[in-house]
């Protein structure tokens, strides 16, 4: 039998944080990366882009800070449209103190990471393959993460982030990699690219549309729990009900066992390794 694919159509919809400062949070991911404030009740802020109404993050109160790095979902990715936009954020950043902390190349795309207030990893990055801008080299299969030197020269702070910007890599760190990249590939439907001993990389979708996930060995990480600040789920958009139908069907088939299926209301709750949650939905 082969593997289950998950379907090519599946997009990001949002990244779920838990904070223990919303007002820090929230005024931080507007005013530093770019982020619009879509709504805000006092216990959750949404945020989405300029222009739309698109939720990317969903910031809720009432976690315990940790600085240490937690097993599970590490970092995730803001990819924006252009090189330009890179470099707007980029400048936002230092302008605010929050200066990038190294930037880095993959096989399709080349961004720098950020840290939060409350220590989370934010990766932004410039895709080619997004825009269908593939040019020789480009491999979005190769998620392997290697030094870039940073740019000479930063364009003037954009104020806020484009249309165009998406959720598009998400950053696995773990002690279990084989456990947690066969979590993603048998039980989810991703697709594995590269993968040993120390690290590996599975994607979802095509050069133009894709989901990366890079599964990263972490000997030190501790285990996260429920209190703790840090991302709670990712919410991952189906684009129909079959495909919600045939995930579900592969969760039994595998025996998973760690999850809610509600097909009335359309979602799909799945959580893996190192509390590694995923919603879907259908959009």
């Amino acid at each position: 039998m082969g593997w289950f694919v998950l379907s090519p159509q599946t997009r990001v919809g949002f990244v779920a944080l838990q904070v223990h400062d919303l007002a820090r949070m929230r005024d931080w991911y507007h005013q530093v990366v770019g982020l619009t404030v879509l709504q805000d009740n006092g216990v959750r802020a949404l945020l989405g882009v300029a222009g739309n109404r698109h939720v990317l993050l969903s910031l809720t109160r009432g976690g315990t800070v940790v600085k240490r790095t937690r097993a599970g979902l590490a970092a995730f990715s803001f990819s924006v449209p252009n090189w330009q936009v890179l470099l707007a954020v980029a400048a936002q950043l230092t302008r605010a103190g929050a200066e990038p902390l190294a930037w880095h190349q993959t096989g399709f795309a080349q961004g720098f990471s950020a840290q939060d207030p409350e220590f989370n990893v934010l990766l932004v990055e410039y895709d080619r393959g997004t825009q269908v801008e593939v040019t020789r080299g480009y491999d979005f299969t190769d998620g392997a993460m290697r030094p870039l030197k940073p740019p000479a020269r930063l364009a003037q702070p954009a104020g806020a982030l484009t249309v165009g910007t998406q959720i598009g890599r998400f950053v696995v760190r773990t002690t279990a990699v084989t456990q947690t990249a066969w979590y993603l590939r048998a039980v989810l439907g991703f697709v594995r690219q590269q993968e040993d001993d120390s690290q590996a990389f599975l994607t979802n979708g095509d050069a133009v549309r894709h989901i990366g996930w890079s599964v990263i060995e972490d000997l030190k990480a501790k285990p996260r729990f429920a209190r703790h600040t840090g991302v709670q789920y990712v919410n991952l958009t189906v684009p129909n009900q079959l495909a919600l139908t045939r995930l579900y069907a592969n969760l039994l088939e595998v025996g998973w066992h760690d999850f809610h299926f509600d097909p009335a209301a359309h979602y799909l709750m799945v959580t893996g390794p190192n509390q590694l949650t995923l919603w879907f939905s259908i959009r």
